[in-house]
């Protein structure tokens, strides 16, 4: 007889934040459900306020595949954003850690198992971010979402861990230490620890939580314990028309302002995160959250507000007049360089134009 214990598999809970997805959210509902996986598991359904059938599609599901699951159905009277979604999900979740799930996407069936053996194997860790394939209607296979960037795919380990400060620093600050963890957050899984020393994004219920979670997030699991990056495969990312990431306007000139336009939107809710995490970075240092030494802090603000200022630069551009654009580029040539180069009038062209313009300026240097 063995008189070994047993222990318990790990629990998860399921975030699934939804808007205006009821034309993909059954298939992630379901994908969620059945996960092949011995623990338990918690999913928390919490549509934002959708003014499409997502509502609908959700309870649909849930009631014919939820019968005897552990699921919770969330809604917002009024549309408040990802990240206010996300932290009524949060506040829910009562498993040891959390998994954040995109409504148009699909899970992997062991996507749980992974986390699992990955937290058994490092049981120190506040964060995992997985790579994720990306899919279409029309193809099954578009490639891979790396859980990190500025390296090439071909020398990303399976397996990429930063346990110390100075490792988790340098990192976060683009400085030495490659391939940089910068997951996308349908591929990333949190200690529900950080939940319960941070608490929620959003200060209040009146506050705009029209911003992008996961980068928060990330850098609240930086500052505070070791994470990792591993090359399994989470879900399957949908490309679909609505897509962030995956929009392209036709190549004519309406075309070309319509996605600066558009780029200059999803810059807005990018300056929102730099403000949020310029407070979390202040929160840090105050209530003792973070192991990140004084230096490191100080360069990290540094760094968070030099984004910020091209976010707002980025935000406003399209919205100014020609007279008003020539101003600010005068203005802020010192700080924000990257705009123009000897003369303003090449940035005010579109942007393709100005590439073709900068490629033949450089092979005339070249001559």
């Amino acid at each position: 007889m063995n008189d070994t214990p047993q222990t318990e598999p790990l629990a998860f809970s399921l975030v699934m934040t939804c808007y205006n997805v009821g034309k993909f959210v059954k298939e992630n509902i379901i994908s969620c459900l059945q996960q092949d996986y011995p623990g338990q598991m918690q999913l928390i359904l919490v549509n934002d306020a959708s003014t499409d059938n997502t509502a609908a599609v959700i309870e649909e599901t849930v009631a014919e595949y939820g019968q005897g699951k552990d699921v919770t159905v969330l809604h917002h009277k009024v549309n408040r954003g990802v990240s206010a979604a996300t932290d009524t999900g949060w506040a829910v979740a009562k498993h040891p850690w959390i998994i954040m799930v995109d409504g148009d996407d699909i899970q992997c069936p062991d996507r749980c198992a992974k986390t699992a053996r990955l937290v058994a194997e490092h049981p120190e860790l506040s964060m995992i971010i997985m790579n994720a394939r990306k899919f279409s209607e029309s193809n099954p296979d578009l490639g891979i979402l790396p859980y990190c960037v500025d390296t090439v795919k071909d020398t990303i380990p399976d397996l990429h861990e930063l346990r110390t400060p100075v490792e988790r620093a340098m990192n976060y600050l683009h400085r030495g230490y490659n391939p940089r963890l910068n997951g996308f957050g349908c591929c990333m899984a949190f200690s529900r620890t950080l939940y319960e020393k941070w608490g929620n994004m959003c200060k209040g219920p009146e506050d705009d939580g029209h911003f992008i979670q996961d980068t928060v997030w990330e850098l609240r699991a930086f500052l505070m314990a070791p994470v990792c990056g591993s090359s399994e495969i989470a879900c399957g990312y949908r490309i679909h028309e609505n897509n962030i990431h995956s929009r392209k306007e036709e190549a004519t000139y309406a075309g070309i302002m319509a996605e600066e336009r558009s780029k200059a939107r999803y810059a807005f809710y990018c300056e929102l995160d730099f403000v949020h995490m310029l407070d979390d970075v202040k929160r840090a240092r105050e209530e003792g959250l973070t192991d990140w030494s004084e230096e490191h802090l100080v360069e990290l603000e540094t760094f968070l507000h030099r984004k910020l200022h091209g976010r707002q630069l980025r935000a406003k551009w399209w919205d100014a007049s020609l007279f008003e654009r020539i101003h600010r580029i005068r203005i802020h040539k010192s700080k924000a360089d990257y705009l123009v180069r000897d003369w303003a009038i090449p940035r005010l062209l579109p942007l393709r134009v100005f590439a073709a313009w900068r490629w033949w300026r450089e092979r005339r240097k070249r001559k």
